[in-house]
């Protein structure tokens, strides 16, 4: 079952920010949120997908691409309404949404987007003609000590 193109966007922001999924315990239980994403990259990590089940009831399924070209072409040749979530490099970000690959985000329903720093929220490769189509989202966090 794939999910409604408005659920798509508030689904986009579930995986980018863990304080809105957990607001939204259950609500997308029984549906399937597919995601294009490199191998290994972390939207199939075990972990994280069984948290991601955890707090929102939907389960992921997983299409992988094997370069930033590869995913804008399977958005063309049918993924298109197929896909939920992309995890694009971000030089890929403005070209995909110029092509109408993406979907705007309604940032008005990312409870957390006003948390983000303005040089993430702000920044002008996820944003065109005034609408916001992509979320931060980091892998991993590492500190030096």
């Amino acid at each position: 079952m794939l999910m409604t193109r408005r659920s798509i966007l508030t689904a986009g922001a579930l995986m980018a920010m863990p304080g809105f999924a957990r607001a939204q315990t259950g609500a997308f239980t029984g549906k399937t949120l597919t995601v294009a994403s490199w191998q290994n990259y972390g939207a199939d990590d075990p972990a994280t997908l069984k948290m991601f089940t955890d707090m929102t009831g939907a389960t992921v399924k997983n299409v992988f691409f094997t370069s930033e070209d590869g995913l804008l072409e399977m958005l063309r040749q049918g993924g298109l309404g197929q896909i939920d979530v992309c995890l694009p490099n971000l030089q890929y970000v403005l070209p995909g949404a110029q092509q109408s690959l993406f979907a705007a985000i309604d940032i008005a329903k990312v409870m957390t987007w006003k948390d983000l720093e303005p040089r993430f929220a702000d920044d002008p490769s996820i944003r065109l003609d005034g609408k916001v189509y992509a979320t931060p989202w980091v892998q991993v966090q590492l500190r030096l000590q």
